[in-house]
């Protein structure tokens, strides 16, 4: 099943930057990794203008 929402960019950057493996943030970003969350091309546009 796909799943669709927003997330805020802070959500991205922490899960890049935590040292914990199983933290909500990094959960996150590994669904979105696996394409099972599909996110706003608006969104990844924003956190690439940082």
């Amino acid at each position: 099943m796909t799943y669709y929402a927003v997330i805020d960019t802070n959500v991205f950057i922490s899960a890049l930057l935590t040292k914990q493996p199983n933290s909500a943030t990094v959960q996150v970003l590994d669904v979105v990794i696996d394409g099972k969350l599909i996110l706003r091309c608006n969104l990844l546009a924003s956190s690439i203008d940082l």
